[in-house]
């Protein structure tokens, strides 16, 4: 039940850094200390696309797939209905039909991947070992592509939607934002289990184990 909790409160401070400032660099810095504060409990994913790949990299139970999921989502919906709370004002992301849609899925799929091959490198690999460079390196990386747009964590989507309707009655563009939100970041994460186990396998050492549940 810890790794759930961790995640859960991990997420929400996250996506509470991304709801209420929308700054790369408060998203950095949050996400940063978030990963010191629970990666040694449960490995301080905090989004689904990573819990993704590293399934996929055969690094994670999959007994544990959804259940890290749901924890993220509920971390998630949380933040925004608090943020919600204090402003008055709902955090939607939107893509409406004037949007190049594609586009903005290639790049939600393309920084997802970087995000989810950074944490595959710096997590799974024996070099990064005993080391706690790893938190630098990923907290400084979501700063640089958080300052590009997106948001790279399923997670977030699905609470944004599920409490727009909630508030609002309403899902708008509903079809969009589920494909450049929840259906993006996965392929990203999917293709960058399958690159990393594909080009970095010889390398691949020890994951920071959840099996002690």
């Amino acid at each position: 039940m810890k790794h759930y909790v961790i995640e859960a409160l991990g997420t929400f401070f996250v996506v509470l850094a991304v709801s209420l400032t929308e700054n790369p660099i408060a998203i950095g810095f949050m996400y940063l200390s978030m990963l010191y504060l629970g990666a040694r409990i449960s490995g301080a994913h905090y989004n689904p696309a990573i819990t993704q790949a590293l399934w996929l990299r055969g690094k994670f139970p999959t007994v544990y797939l959804l259940p890290y999921g749901a924890s993220q989502c509920f971390g998630a919906l949380l933040a925004i209905a608090l943020e919600y709370h204090l402003s008055g004002s709902l955090f939607v992301p939107d893509i409406s039909p004037e949007d190049n849609v594609l586009f903005i899925c290639l790049l939600e799929m393309l920084f997802t991947f970087v995000l989810c091959y950074l944490y595959l490198a710096t997590r799974t690999v024996k070099g990064f070992k005993g080391t706690q460079l790893y938190g630098l390196i990923l907290g400084f990386s979501l700063v640089g592509l958080a300052s590009m747009g997106g948001l790279f964590n399923p997670a977030i989507g699905v609470a944004a939607l599920l409490l727009n309707a909630l508030f609002s009655g309403a899902m708008i563009h509903l079809g969009n934002n589920i494909l450049v939100y929840i259906i993006s970041p996965l392929l990203g994460s999917a293709l960058a289990g399958f690159a990393f186990d594909y080009l970095e396998a010889p390398a691949s050492g020890e994951f920071v184990s959840v099996d002690s549940f």
